[in-house]
């Protein structure tokens, strides 16, 4: 009977751990659950976590060690200690007086003195095909572990090394969808940008005011520059110097001879979004330039009719800049009475 009851006894236990490592919602939080449900589970005093890396054994969390030198077991070399044989065979250890075991790590075997601790297990936390990590527990009663203790330790282990890759998959997955969510926003920002620049441009607003515009939503000094630029005026709200240190980037603008859209500071944005707006304000400069042309042909054939006497030429520029004005008269008016 009192076996019976010892073994009720020690699932109950494990139920109870079980049920605190699943309810866990972090990875940390899954470790932290299992140190906890260890130390319950094999009536230990203290447990800990290492990760197995290829240079050894790495300390992720411990439960019940006051000692403030316990990061001297942040590493452990691969072919050291209880958890050095736990990777080499795959299987858990224990020994009921660590301080005399001949795989016992010095340092190791001094923080256990000083914590009062003799006995130690540890058991893999294994994957697909190796072990991840190794779950240790300690105690200060000079004790075997029996091997009831040993096989709950290791399912418990297993379990924990499981939920916690899947916590790890949901974190990563939540990570990757608040990264779609910044992108989509990010997308709807910078097409409202274009929009709101493309209208300023078609307004007829000055190109400090669009550049203005992508400053602010960008948190960067912005500014055009080069053959078909022009310096930023003093005062220009563009060139903001809180904004101009750190990196400068620089963007051709195309259809200009070398000009560049220019990037001070930390801009939250990325090449490709500059480089569309590099783009509207090629256009908006080909279209001034095209203006700009055009009145300069129309200037040159007034002054010839006027040194020539030509009423002819006269006429035909006249008559040019009148069906320029009726283009630009907006549709749908109504005409007043004579």
């Amino acid at each position: 009977m009192p076996v019976e009851r010892s073994g009720r006894a020690q699932y109950t236990d494990i139920l109870t751990a079980l049920r605190d490592i699943v309810a866990a919602d972090s990875a940390d939080d899954v470790v932290r659950a299992a140190l906890t449900s260890a130390r319950a589970t094999a009536r230990a005093d203290a447990a800990f976590w290492m990760d197995a890396r290829e240079d050894g054994l790495h300390m992720v969390a411990g439960s019940g060690l006051s000692q403030p030198e316990v990061h001297a077991l942040s590493h452990i070399p691969p072919d050291r200690g209880l958890g050095g044989e736990v990777l080499r065979s795959g299987g858990p250890v224990s020994t009921p007086d660590y301080s005399a075991d001949p795989r016992a790590i010095p340092r190791m075997r001094q923080l256990l003195e000083r914590e009062g601790l003799v006995s130690a297990a540890a058991v893999p936390v294994s994957g697909a095909a190796h072990v991840d990590s190794v779950l240790y527990v300690v105690s200060r009663a000079r004790r075997p572990v029996e091997s009831e203790e040993l096989r709950a330790l290791a399912g418990l282990a297993s379990m924990a090394g499981e939920l916690r890759e899947r916590a790890v998959e949901r974190a990563r997955a939540a990570q990757d969808l608040r990264t779609l969510e910044d992108d989509r926003e990010r997308s709807r920002a910078e097409r409202e940008l274009y929009l709101a620049t493309a209208e300023s441009m078609l307004s007829g607003a000055d190109l400090d005011h669009c550049l203005e515009l992508a400053g602010d939503a960008w948190g960067a000094s912005v500014h055009l520059e080069g053959p078909n630029g022009r310096p930023p005026r003093p005062g220009n709200p563009t060139v903001d110097r809180s904004r101009t240190t750190g990196c400068v980037r620089e963007f051709r603008v195309p259809g200009t001879d070398n000009a560049t859209l220019t990037l001070r500071g930390a801009a939250a944005t990325g090449d490709d979004s500059v480089r569309v707006l590099a783009a509207l304000v090629g256009m908006d400069l080909a279209r001034h330039r095209a203006a700009l042309e055009t009145e300069i042909r129309l200037t040159d054939h007034l002054v010839r009719s006027l040194l020539d006497g030509s009423k002819d030429e006269l006429r035909t520029v006249a008559s040019g800049s009148a069906g320029r004005a009726r283009s630009r008269r907006p549709s749908g008016g109504r005409r007043r009475g004579r």
